[in-house]
């Protein structure tokens, strides 16, 4: 289907349109969640440009069963120039959808300044050896063969493609390096990879490698629980860096946003900021410690992260524990 064809704008919307109800959680509702990549697309890089679209997703509104397009328009840029309705075809037929629209400034990566701490865990400070980027250690994973791994954001680790696989890791004003860039899933190094911002990094000094030196404690929320999806209104929380821990809850899922001029699907955004500079890379986690994402920015409103299911699937986590022996 190209989107491009069954694409109408309806400006004003109005209620008394003979149109199509589009049933929340339907088959055609998800199509339509599928198609929210294109939707963005549509509006924000095509001839349809939008001056200030820099998100957009697909959200539901419960209590009503109504569903609606979400637009996130940078500040500055007049709420009429959203449309009221958009119109798609779905299975073959032609649903007129409202859309809302959420003012909040453009999403930047995250991050900062840090220092040495022992024993490592999440919350602590990395960085690629010798660089000035600088953001947070989400926590630690063990392969199926036992050897652990740290894990934070991609644009932490490799810095953009700067550095690359084989490339150390270590604390700012450290000393030694620790651990080793394995792998990376961003929109820098594979394209298809548009659904996270994470890497892994292999440690291999014996000091880190003993149990004193590491731990599966995030700093100021306590040991990590297992991976599990994020959930809307779900309360989250983080340890980054810069800010320690903050909270609050998941505001929406399945969103398509801008950050930086790279373009992600299928991340979350939580209803107040708990990030700021130096905290992408943190975990996200739920109830009991769940994991259920990575920080990868923000914009001094609200947080994005990835799935950390999106993250197990690109980076080939599967098997993999989340808990030191």
């Amino acid at each position: 289907m190209i989107l491009a064809k069954i694409l109408k704008l309806r400006m004003p919307y109005k209620e008394d349109n003979k149109i199509m109800i589009l049933p929340p959680y339907s088959d055609p509702f998800l199509e339509l969640l599928a198609l929210a990549p294109e939707l963005f697309v549509q509006f924000s890089e095509s001839d349809n440009l939008i001056k200030g679209v820099h998100g957009l997703g697909v959200d539901v509104d419960d209590a009503a069963q109504k569903v609606f397009v979400t637009f996130m328009l940078e500040p500055g840029y007049p709420l009429k120039s959203i449309p009221k309705s958009v119109s798609v075809t779905l299975l073959g037929e032609q649903y007129d959808i409202p859309t809302f629209t959420i003012q909040t400034p453009l999403f930047t990566f995250q991050q900062g300044n840090c220092f040495h701490q022992r024993p490592v865990r999440g919350g602590n400070c990395i960085s690629p050896t010798g660089s000035g980027s600088l953001g947070t250690l989400g926590g630690v994973v063990i392969s199926t063969t036992n050897e652990r791994h740290l894990i934070s954001s991609a644009h932490v680790l490799d810095e953009f493609g700067t550095h690359g696989i084989g490339d150390r890791i270590s604390q700012p004003k450290s000393g030694p390096d620790f651990a080793t860039i394995v792998k990376t899933a961003a929109p820098w190094t594979t394209p298809a990879n548009s659904k996270c911002d994470a890497g892994i990094a292999e440690v291999y000094d014996p000091d880190i490698g003993d149990p004193e030196n590491i731990t599966d404690t995030i700093d100021g929320i306590g040991k990590q629980g297992n991976p599990a999806s994020p959930v809307k209104d779900m309360k989250v929380k983080k340890s980054g860096a810069t800010t320690l821990v903050k909270s609050s809850v998941i505001e929406k899922i399945s969103q398509t946003i801008n950050c930086e001029g790279h373009t992600f699907n299928d991340v979350f955004i939580t209803k107040e900021s708990i990030s700021a500079k130096g905290d992408s890379g943190a975990l996200v986690v739920g109830p009991n410690n769940v994991i259920v994402g990575i920080v990868i920015g923000g914009n001094g409103e609200k947080t994005v992260a990835c799935s950390i299911m999106n993250v197990i699937d690109a980076l080939q986590l599967q098997g993999w524990t989340w808990q030191l022996p």
